[in-house]
């Protein structure tokens, strides 16, 4: 019995001295690497979804367009970091949005400068509007503004030594493609020939349906601006590092939850109208719905919608007032409503960086 009870202080001694002996860890046998956020953010504007994308004022991609986003510092939080990132650079705060954990983005080289991770989010809003971007004093910026047509030749430049800085989107509208059909031409900011207008093409679409906020660029971000996103499915944007990959599988996931969640209300105002709601659908699936088939769904769906007091007003032309509605109690729809009847509901991508070429 002597022998046993040696034998077991032995083994809890050589089990406390294991646990508490320090951990052979030496960080410098590890290369360094470092973890970034960033943010795709959805909202439906005349009828189309956009993103919200910067121009980034910093290298790498020095006047490209990206996702708002940034490092994270280290005493903070991944959720802190998407939302200080989205604060600081579009002036938009986390509590103005739906925001949820897209997934983990780290192919080697994605990032020039050094080894980085992103964790990715999406989120939606309810309709933005864009806030002027105000032209710097010409004594004191680089850049300049110009009126000007599609025929008319710009102004010479200055030195070549002044460095130019590209007008939002650095696109301009040409009117020569056939049909009428207006193409976008690419306009190299290094060009030091002739300075472009600091007009985005946007300006003319994003007049109407404008809602309470504005994003504002901030810290390392030139310009904040709401892009449709035919522009970068079409290829006549490119994004920085591998966002492109990012706002795919953002949208996938949209579209996915919108067949199982009462997310399409948070597009919406407070109150607002069956018609309203569907242009929400459309504008995120790509596909027109029939309205009598929409307003019946919907209203099957118990939870989705619950009366608002009042009607909207006449319009010049008259007709019936549309009824108001709010968002339902529940945030998951009892049935499915799928695309297109039959459909199943396809599996919801994570990190898609990993698996790509």
């Amino acid at each position: 019995e002597s022998v046993r009870r040696i034998l077991r202080v032995k083994l809890a001694a050589a089990m406390t001295e294991t646990i508490t002996e320090p951990p052979r860890y030496e960080p410098r046998d590890y290369p360094p690497f470092a973890v970034t956020v960033d943010i795709a953010l959805m909202t439906v504007v005349d009828r189309e979804l956009r993103i919200l994308l910067i121009q980034r004022g910093e290298p790498p991609y020095l006047g490209e367009w990206a996702l708002p986003g940034g490092f994270v510092l280290p005493d903070e939080g991944l959720d802190q970091a998407a939302a200080r990132e989205l604060r600081e650079e579009t002036d938009i705060h986390r509590g103005q949005t739906h925001m949820e954990q897209l997934g983990a983005y780290g192919e080697p080289g994605r990032d020039p400068r050094m080894r980085v991770v992103t964790v990715a989010y999406w989120a939606v809003a309810p309709q933005l509007r864009e806030a002027p971007q105000p032209p710097a004093p010409p004594e004191k910026s680089p850049s300049f503004a110009f009126e000007m047509s599609d025929t008319a030749l710009l102004a010479e430049a200055p030195a070549p030594d002044v460095e130019l800085r590209a007008p939002p989107l650095s696109y301009m509208l040409r009117h020569d493609a056939p049909s009428g059909v207006r193409r976008r031409r690419r306009i190299d900011p290094a060009d030091d020939r002739r300075i472009l207008a600091r007009k985005s093409p946007l300006v003319k679409r994003r007049r109407a349906g404008r809602g309470p906020l504005e994003p504002r660029a901030g810290t390392d971000a030139a310009y904040a601006e709401m892009v449709p996103l035919a522009e970068i499915q079409s290829g006549r944007l490119t994004l920085a590092f591998d966002h492109r990959w990012i706002v795919e599988d953002a949208v996938d996931t949209l579209r996915a939850r919108l067949e199982t969640t009462t997310l399409a209300h948070r597009f919406c105002p407070p109150e607002f109208t069956i018609r309203q709601l569907q242009e929400v659908y459309e504008a995120v699936w790509g596909a027109r719905l029939d309205a009598g088939n929409f307003y019946r769904d919907i209203l099957q769906r118990k939870g989705f919608l619950r009366p608002a007091e009042g009607r909207t007003p006449s319009g010049k032309r008259g007709g019936r007032p549309a009824r108001l509605w709010k968002a339902g109690e529940s945030a998951d729809l009892d049935r499915p409503y799928y695309r297109s009847p039959g459909r199943r509901r396809p599996k919801e991508r994570g990190g898609g960086g990993e698996e790509r070429p």
